[in-house]
């Protein structure tokens, strides 16, 4: 009978190992996606508050910039993530008339494409002021790489990063800064564009 406790003792801490290295591992590819994330949110951020960068871009300041020049970019208050649903997969295989090449385009492009299209629901004055702030790097593909898009909330703003596969062994990041509509929050704006018969995409609070 001791015998059996102290096997069934060994199996579930052998579980309970094998549960933490998981979650470690996890927790690590969640951090080079918020560190890479982070990073190019800042960015964002420096351009905004860049006068000669503004200049060059706009000789009509967009007042919708006002609070992101103002934001605090020095750490993360909130972070989700978006997947590609797999009702996006389904519609994908209904397309029938797309080239090969037209999938793979519209596939790469899709984590992109959702914040885009966030500040086209807002005006088009937040699809200009996007345009004009995004910013992107190219990296090494990291192993398991997925794509996906990252929305982090900070002090007064909020942006969205796109991870996209765009070569072979690399990937690219986009940040975007992301405007709200009138009176609405960052969580009801999130909760909207999940919302839906089929889920296109499926959004992750990471915290």
């Amino acid at each position: 009978m001791k015998m059996k406790r102290m096997f069934a003792a060994a199996v579930a801490l052998a579980l309970f190992c094998t549960g933490l290295a998981f979650a470690q591992e996890e927790t690590q590819e969640d951090d080079w996606y918020l560190e890479t994330a982070s990073e190019l949110a800042r960015c964002v951020g420096e351009l905004a508050g860049d006068e000669a960068y503004m200049q060059m871009m706009t000789s009509n300041p967009f007042d919708i910039l006002a609070p992101l020049q103002e934001a605090d970019f020095a750490s993360v208050t909130g972070a989700w993530r978006i997947r590609i649903g797999e009702g996006m997969i389904s519609l994908m295989g209904t397309l029938d008339g797309m080239s090969q090449t037209g999938r793979e385009s519209l596939n790469s492009k899709m984590p992109s494409a959702i914040l885009n299209q966030w500040n086209a629901y807002v005006s088009a004055e937040a699809v200009a002021a996007s345009t004009m702030l995004a910013y992107m790097r190219t990296y090494s593909m990291p192993e398991d790489f997925e794509q996906c898009a990252l929305i982090l909330r900070f002090d007064g703003a909020q942006v969205g990063v796109a991870f996209m596969q765009t070569g072979e062994d690399t990937i690219t990041a986009t940040a975007y800064p992301l405007f709200l509509a009138e009176d609405s929050s960052l969580e009801e704006s999130i909760e909207a564009i999940s919302q839906g018969d089929v889920p296109l995409m499926a959004v992750e609070k990471l915290f």
